[in-house]
């Protein structure tokens, strides 16, 4: 158990780089849904990514955003096969983008954005695995399962 970024039922996002992270509705919500073997294959894609040339400001925070249809596909299969258990945010299609900063003030942040504006360069980037996370009650999170 260890705590993840988001504090609702099913999050899209990356940790560690580019580790995405998906969060599973709580197991109650999965044996609602019904067998999840169709998932399988999810796991066991490659997927590549590129740095989009942007850097984001976050407020308190910088990113880089990420092109993804790869990802952005496995996201929506996942989607749809928790298709009446999402959120109406998570319903939406993600922003992909790596986290570099957050939590600091925001002319902190600023200041970084604007280094990593005049320095930043895109690249490709390969994506090291997924990990699905349950969120249980009392907000929890259980490591579903993790590739790499």
């Amino acid at each position: 158990m260890g705590g993840r970024p988001a504090s609702r039922p099913f999050s899209a996002g990356t940790q560690q780089g580019a580790r995405p992270y998906f969060a599973f509705p709580s197991s109650s919500a999965v044996a609602a849904a019904g067998d999840q073997r169709p998932l399988e294959g999810i796991w066991r894609r490659a997927v590549t990514a590129r740095h989009d040339n942007r850097v984001r400001l976050l407020g308190r925070g910088v990113a880089f955003d990420v092109r993804s249809e790869g990802l952005l596909a496995i996201r929506d299969e996942l989607a749809e096969a928790f298709r009446g258990l999402l959120t109406p945010q998570d319903q939406a299609r993600p922003h992909l983008h790596i986290t570099v900063q957050n939590k600091v003030e925001p002319a902190v942040a600023r200041a970084l954005a604007d280094q990593l504006k005049a320095e930043f360069r895109p690249r490709a980037l390969q994506i090291s695995g997924l990990a699905a996370w349950h969120y249980r009650d009392g907000g929890t999170w259980e490591l579903a399962k993790k590739t790499s």
